[in-house]
């Protein structure tokens, strides 16, 4: 995360807000940390709040520049270092010069002008300011590092405004997540779901009391009852069987009033051999009657006889069918 920026500034200009200060300095009140076109550090004195020279070492005054910007949520620390000792950690890298290589920005100690400081095997060596001919040994080096405090309160206020922004955006997508929209949400899908299922449980219900009153009147429910073809089918067999049962005991009373007819005549001959023709025709005569009543009183019984028969039969077959 880079903690500090360079920013461009020219005679005139408002001192930025986060411009990194180096202390004061008796001749020029204020001064700033700056960095000229050709990567040189100095110092930047101001007049009346604005932007006036920018001086550096082994340079006149100029006129424009870059001066650095700290960022929010960092810490800029002066730390004390001398002519051979390691580079602080963090130390703001201020440009790369001809002469010089890597150079870092660095004041006198206590705070005032600010010079550049350029190392040696890595480590720190000279510090060059601007009015001093020769080069000091000791003095603070800049180190601008981000401030664990501060970055865990951006991170909060972050998150708070990103909370906000969500609520503001979307409330009712929040509120839909909350834990009781969701319990309304299963219980309004149970009670759709119970809506759904009434209706079946309703017909369900109708269809069990239906069983039972058929039960009650000696339906056999648990029969599948027979389709209207198959009933024709049945029926037309059961009226085939009746018409052949019907005219075979006609065949069978016929013949009985056939022999009764040759015994009665047998009869009559044996007993009165002297009966004269008129008798014997009167004779023949009731006898026509008496078959001809016989007959008609045979057809009677023999209609009767036919229509139990055909009650018995169809008895049976609806007794066949319920144990089926």
């Amino acid at each position: 995360m880079e903690c500090c920026t360079w920013v461009a500034i020219t005679r005139g200009d408002d001192i930025p807000k986060r411009a990194i200060s180096s202390g004061r300095c008796p001749t020029d009140g204020e001064v700033y940390v700056g960095r000229s076109d050709g990567g040189g550090i100095g110092k930047i004195n101001v007049q009346d709040g604005k932007m006036w020279n920018l001086w550096c070492h082994n340079g006149n005054a100029s006129q424009h520049g870059e001066i650095l910007i700290v960022q929010r949520h960092c810490r800029v620390q002066w730390v004390a270092v001398c002519k051979g000792s390691p580079l602080p950690k963090d130390a703001v890298h201020g440009g790369d010069t001809p002469s010089d290589g890597a150079v870092y920005p660095c004041r006198h100690a206590g705070g005032g002008a600010v010079g550049k400081l350029n190392l040696k095997d890595g480590k720190c060596h000279n510090m060059w300011f601007h009015g001093d001919w020769l080069a000091k040994s000791d003095g603070e080096v800049l180190v601008v590092a981000a401030d664990q405090n501060k970055t865990r309160d951006k991170k909060s206020e972050q998150m708070s405004e990103s909370k906000q922004n969500k609520s503001n955006r979307g409330g009712d997508t929040a509120s839909s997540n909350s834990p009781s929209s969701k319990k309304g949400d299963r219980q309004s899908e149970k009670k759709s779901k119970a809506e759904d299922d009434a209706p079946q449980a309703h017909t369900a219900d109708q269809s069990q009391k239906t069983r039972a009153e058929k039960k009650q009147k000696g339906v056999d429910t648990s029969s599948s009852p027979l389709s209207s073809s198959e009933s024709e089918d049945d029926e037309s067999e059961a009226a085939d069987q009746n018409k052949k049962i019907r005219a075979k005991e006609r065949k069978e009373n016929q013949r009985q009033n056939y022999s009764e007819e040759d015994s009665s005549h047998d009869t009559d001959d044996s007993g009165s051999s002297d009966n004269s023709d008129s008798s014997a025709s009167g004779s023949d005569a009731s006898d026509s009657e008496d078959s001809d009543s016989s007959e008609s009183g045979t057809g009677s019984d023999s209609d009767d006889d036919d229509e139990e028969v055909a009650q018995e039969k169809r008895k049976r077959l609806r007794n066949d069918r319920k144990r089926q």
